[in-house]
């Protein structure tokens, strides 16, 4: 019988070993997720702090209230396409590949790219409010993986993806931006 008991009980104790051993392993990956997540937040932070800060006029003197290139920063003006690395001249630069400096700091290393749309509705929809952006952020982790680094993939775990939305303001002829009206 003491032998029966013995075989149980070291039965008992390897799966005890082997649930523990799987439990540090869930601890780890969900440190390693929550990680991710933190600094995936505060690359975003600075990404919209620099979105808010990024020039976006219109000329309030066309009704219609038209984008234009030659009032708005560089990294604004490129509509719909997913833009993957700072533009020259732009105010928007805490993003890239995980190799560039911001993302050296952060521990799992991240890659960072945004893209922007027109959000302003057509005219002749009612009182014609000032152009709206919405600029996507989409922060991944890298995870030194052809397909799960692939740029097109949009949604899985280890993509986090944030939306801003940027207000333009109205510029009166050749007054500088942030001058009183």
């Amino acid at each position: 019988m003491t032998l029966l008991e013995a075989i149980i009980s070291l039965a008992v104790f390897a799966t005890g070993v082997a649930a523990l051993f799987g439990m540090i392993t869930d601890v780890g990956e969900a440190n390693r997720s929550l990680a991710f997540q933190n600094n995936s937040l505060d690359l975003f932070t600075r990404i919209s702090a620099q979105i808010r800060e990024a020039q976006c006029d219109y000329d309030a003197n066309v009704p219609a209230y038209a984008l234009d290139p030659a009032l708005m920063d560089p990294g604004l003006s490129n509509l719909g396409a997913w833009i993957p690395a700072p533009v020259p001249g732009s105010a928007i630069t805490a993003f890239g590949a995980q190799v560039s400096a911001p993302m050296r700091d952060y521990v799992p290393a991240m890659a960072a790219d945004y893209r922007v749309l027109n959000a302003t509705p057509p005219v002749g929809t009612g009182a014609q409010p000032p152009p709206t952006l919405l600029i996507e952020v989409r922060i991944r982790e890298w995870m030194n993986d052809p397909v799960k680094d692939d740029t097109n993939l949009t949604a899985a775990p280890w993509i986090r993806n944030y939306p801003v939305q940027k207000l333009c303001a109205p510029r009166y002829g050749l007054q500088p931006r942030g001058a009183f009206f």
